[in-house]
């Protein structure tokens, strides 16, 4: 029998042809199905549309700005639709990824918009937005300025440091730390240093966020960075140690009882200690401990180096101005109860003072701020705020004092 040939239209063809594109199995693709809208502290969502799949995914979604990265399962709304919710710590620009079924997706950036600045409650500063973490005990130093930026150590809520522009006041970066808990902290010498109210001062890298221990202490609340070095008092001993980075060997300098402070200058650094009341300067050559005697006052535990003098204040003291080759007091500038902490800044010197009720009972809060000319030993402006604020760090950048208030997650600068 002869066979039969069979001719297929051109059109029918194609049908063939189509029908076996469309079976075949399409590619799985992961997209943002609208671009997302965020603002900083707040959880926005981000709506995923899938192609490719019609089973049930793990999907992850990632995102990155310098150190910080947040994730977060999405949940699946449809076949083709997941969602999920993230929380940016801070304002700018993130790049977004997802991951699913062992591949990762770009996504693109999202530009997520700065909150609302606070209401400054102390008249004449701006104040703006940082972290919070009510309750005792208050930080002391919660707050540093180098390595480029200003510094905030946020304790239980983040646990972490942040960085802020010096120049807006906004937070514009988070290094997380899991493992850490950064009571006080110091930026120098190219690092941030955090002590942990424990054993141990970190050492953290702001570029990379990675963290290494450095100085191992009995005991230490503060934490501070000069002549080279990283100093913290190892309380228990009376000891101030001295790390050097790159150093084989941290040194063990026997100071007086409570060191609560230190500044420097050409070579030498002072230290004032708050239970015995005690001002000593050390050589950073020799590590000679040099004493200068006892200051006035119930707890003299903040310094500042300002106009040819130490300026020294603290729980039942007021502002003293003390000579810093023989220790001896050049002025007394009343402050009432007595002072928190103390700043230079814009030809000034700040004074933070408390009430007499939290002055005795050791509180940081303030009452008021006094700014005090060196030229006269005298007060020039009285600013009392408008509601209640934790002096939990005080720094200077020259222009400006920076008060931080960890316990209501604001930051005022002044000046």
């Amino acid at each position: 029998m002869a066979l039969r040939r069979y001719s297929i239209p051109a059109v029918a063809l194609a049908a063939v042809v189509l029908a076996g594109a469309s079976a075949a199995k399409t590619p799985l693709r992961v997209g943002l199905a609208a671009k997302p809208r965020a603002t900083e502290g707040t959880s926005g969502p981000i709506v995923l549309a899938v192609r490719g799949s019609t089973g049930r995914l793990a999907v992850v979604v990632r995102a990155r700005s310098g150190v910080t990265v947040r994730s977060v399962g999405a949940r699946r709304l449809s076949a083709r639709r997941y969602r999920a919710r993230l929380s940016f710590p801070f304002a700018g620009r993130w790049k977004l990824t997802a991951k699913a079924a062992g591949r990762t997706f770009a996504l693109g950036t999202v530009a997520v918009r700065a909150a609302p600045a606070p209401v400054s409650v102390i008249p004449g500063a701006t104040a703006s937005r940082i972290c919070r973490a009510a309750g005792t005990p208050y930080p002391q130093y919660a707050l540093a300025q180098g390595v480029g930026s200003l510094w905030v150590a946020c304790r239980r809520t983040i646990a972490g440091i942040q960085r802020v522009d010096a120049t807006t006041g906004r937070v514009t970066g988070l290094i997380d730390l899991p493992t850490v808990d950064p009571h006080a902290l110091a930026a120098g010498e190219g690092a941030l240093w955090a002590a942990q109210r424990s054993s141990s001062v970190v050492r953290i890298d702001p570029r990379t966020g990675a963290v290494r221990n450095a100085i191992s202490v009995g005991d230490s609340s503060y934490v501070f960075t000069a002549a080279g070095s990283v100093w913290t008092p190892d309380d228990p001993r009376s000891t101030l140690m001295r790390y050097t980075p790159g150093a084989s060997v941290t040194q063990q300098i026997a100071v007086g009882d409570g060191t609560s402070a230190l500044v420097e200058s050409a070579g030498r650094v002072w230290i004032v200690n708050h239970r015995d009341a005690t001002l000593q300067r050390i050589d950073t050559t020799t590590n000679t401990v040099t004493a200068l005697g006892k200051l006035p006052g119930e707890a003299p535990e903040r310094m500042v180096l300002s106009d040819g003098s130490l300026w020294v204040t603290g729980r039942g003291t007021d502002l003293l101005r003390v000579d810093p080759e023989t220790g001896a007091v050049q002025a007394t500038i009343e402050l009432g109860a007595g002072g928190v902490n103390l700043a230079t800044a814009a030809g000034s010197i700040w004074a933070f003072a408390a009430n007499a009720a939290d002055d005795r009972a050791g509180l940081p809060f303030l009452d008021r701020i006094l700014r005090v000319s060196p030229a006269t030993n005298t007060v020039v402006e009285t600013i009392a705020p408008s509601a209640r604020v934790a002096i939990t760090g005080v720094v200077s950048d020259g222009a400006h004092a920076w008060l931080a208030d960890t316990a209501a997650g604001r930051l005022f600068r002044l000046g």
